[in-house]
C-alpha cells in the first residue's frame, strides 16, 4: 500500500468549513424536501381536475411518487457520486434536469391544442 499524501489533494488557499457553515448547509439540504412537499400540497385540487381525476384520494398519490423517487434517487445517486466524484455526477444532474423537463412539457402541449 501506498502512502497517500491529503495535502496534496487541497489548495493552499482552500479553508475547511467550520461548524456554522457546516450546520446551515445541512439544515438547508434536509429543508428541500419537506419544503417541496409543502409547495405541492396546495396544487393537489388543481392537480386532480387538471387530469380529470375523480376519486377525491388518487392525486395524493403524486407525494407517495414524490417521496419513492427521491428515495430511490439515493441509491442510483449515490454510488454514482463514489464512483465519478460528486462534481460529475451534480453537473449531469443539472445538465439532465433542463432537457428532462422540456420533454415531459411537450406531450401537455400537445394535449392542450
Amino acid at each position: 500500500m501506498s502512502d497517500i499524501n491529503a495535502d496534496a489533494w487541497v489548495s493552499s488557499g482552500h479553508r475547511p468549513m467550520g461548524f456554522p457553515e457546516f450546520v446551515v448547509v445541512i439544515a438547508s439540504i434536509m429543508a428541500l424536501n419537506p419544503l417541496a412537499m409543502d409547495m405541492m400540497l396546495p396544487a393537489l385540487p388543481n392537480i386532480g381536475s387538471a387530469f380529470h381525476i375523480t376519486v377525491a384520494n388518487r392525486p395524493q398519490m403524486v407525494l407517495s411518487t414524490f417521496l419513492l423517487g427521491f428515495g430511490v434517487g439515493q441509491f442510483v445517486m449515490g454510488p454514482l457520486s463514489d464512483r465519478f466524484g460528486r462534481r460529475p455526477v451534480l453537473l449531469g444532474g443539472m445538465a439532465v434536469l433542463p432537457s428532462r423537463s422540456c420533454a415531459t412539457a411537450m406531450p401537455a402541449a400537445k394535449w392542450r391544442a
